[in-house]
């Protein structure tokens, strides 16, 4: 048990094999397992990949995981704070993983924003996995409790809920449900090519939805320095209703108005 680093032990053999069949491994690949625990994915992983490397926080795992695991490459630390690039050798992997509910977000973006990866699965408690998969609908997100982290998934991946696990799934059971993600990058061609204007898509994002009951008119004012004539001209240039609020747009409507925005602030 180490409740204390925000994670619960998966035992279930039928839902690893569930996750590991999910990340469709090929025979050259490499992959990078975050948190494997005592080992019930990395066992399942292990024939299939040409090679692959553990990821652990938890300082009385390792040894263990070692002895387990000795053709593996065990590494011993945060996983927020590895050198991806480094450990796969300049060879997009495949990420899976039971990723602790403390960091999880944290974690799904160092990853989803690298250049490192090819595909990833990992788990997350459910209302969580809902948020950053949530399938727009009729131009929105879809669930009211998204945001920010719906926008910035989509805009790095294409994520999809593919099942649900128990809490009896773990020991110890967890108190709330879990739900597996797959995700994988989104066409190079979908994204921004200016940095500095991706900065600012992330920006008008952040303000938009960080305060869900007003209009965009005036979350968006702050970004302009309360200049709302600015921010009334992008707007509309964008073809986005001043009154609308967050939820309405979908990662294409804010990608259109950070171009605007660039355009028209000079």
């Amino acid at each position: 048990m180490r409740t204390y680093l925000g994670q619960n032990f998966l035992k279930d053999r039928a839902i690893a094999e569930a996750i590991v069949d999910a990340a469709r491994i090929e025979p050259t690949d490499t992959v990078i397992e975050i948190g494997p625990g005592r080992g019930i994915l990395t066992s399942l992983i292990e024939p299939r990949a040409a090679r692959i490397a553990a990821v652990e926080l938890d300082k009385k795992l390792i040894a263990p995981l070692e002895a387990a695991f000795p053709s593996i490459k065990i590494v011993s630390g945060d996983a927020l704070k590895i050198d991806y690039d480094a450990l796969t050798r300049g060879k997009p992997a495949v990420f899976i993983g039971n990723l602790p509910y403390c960091s999880a977000t944290a974690i799904l973006a160092k990853i989803i924003t690298g250049g490192f990866w090819k595909r990833a699965v990992f788990m997350f408690q459910r209302e969580v996995a809902r948020r950053i998969a949530a399938e727009p609908s009729n131009r929105r997100f879809g669930v009211k409790e998204t945001g920010y982290l719906t926008a910035f998934a989509r805009y790095y991946s294409i994520p999809k809920i593919l099942f649900d696990v128990n809490p009896g799934s773990f020991s110890p059971p967890p108190k709330v449900r879990s739900s597996v993600v797959e995700f994988v990058p989104s066409p190079p061609e979908k994204r921004l090519s200016d940095k500095r204007r991706e900065k600012l898509l992330f920006d008008i994002i952040g303000a938009a939805f960080s305060q869900r009951r007003k209009t965009l008119a005036n979350t968006l004012a702050p970004l302009a320095g309360g200049d709302k004539g600015l921010i009334m001209r992008t707007l509309e240039a964008a073809g986005i209703n001043p009154a609308a609020r967050a939820e309405t747009l979908d990662i294409e409507d804010f990608k259109k108005l950070a171009t605007v925005w660039e355009v028209i602030s000079g």
